[in-house]
């Protein structure tokens, strides 16, 4: 009921009612995960992108650029529960693009946190599927991330690089490339020893 008040409100009111319809609808969609609804909670989490698609256009203000990134990555993180695999790596790849425009952002660290998370499940994903080829390009965009996180003094992601060099030398030796399997497995050493 609340809802349906709002949408009309918003429809009266655009530059008002929007933001709070949004809220509206983001309360609604924790809603129906926490009861297991999965399509419903979707459902909610694309009107939201909807709107803050309108708004960013509207007003150009970053916090819609935010509001877009962390839904999307919600969407993905639904659908990889729900073994939608295709579905997860378009809204994580989604939530990568709008993570993109805010580079520039003062507290870019925090930021490259969400990053970095999405990296690591794609990984997954892209391991699940054998895609090994997609799962080594974000293996090398996390290792990156991870380094960014070290030098801006986030120093437990220290383990998280030694982790990444090792999962990555495990799936050269895999594909029986034993000199980039070795590389990566001194460097996870390395990492373990000087961190120990």
């Amino acid at each position: 009921e609340a809802y349906e008040r709002m949408v009309k409100l918003a429809n009266i009111n655009p530059s008002k009612y929007k933001p709070l319809l949004i809220n509206l609808l983001q309360a609604l969609a924790e809603i129906y995960e926490r009861q297991g609804a999965y399509d419903l909670a979707i459902a909610k989490y694309r009107e939201i992108v909807s709107l803050a698609r309108i708004l960013l256009r509207e007003t150009a203000s970053l916090k819609y650029v935010t509001l877009l990134a962390h839904t999307a990555t919600k969407v993905a993180n639904l659908h990889r529960e729900h073994y939608n695999r295709q579905l997860s790596q378009y809204f994580y790849n989604e939530a990568l693009e709008y993570y993109k425009i805010l580079e520039e952002e003062e507290n870019y660290t925090y930021v490259k946190v969400s990053i970095l998370s999405i990296e690591l499940a794609l990984i997954g994903l892209y391991e699940e599927e054998r895609l090994f080829e997609n799962a080594k390009i974000f293996y090398k965009k996390a290792l990156k991330s991870c380094k960014y996180l070290i030098a801006q003094g986030v120093d437990e992601y220290h383990n998280e690089l030694g982790k990444l060099h090792c999962d990555l030398a495990s799936l050269y030796f895999f594909e029986a490339d034993f000199e980039n399997a070795k590389k990566h497995y001194h460097t996870s050493l390395e990492l373990l020893l000087e961190f120990e």
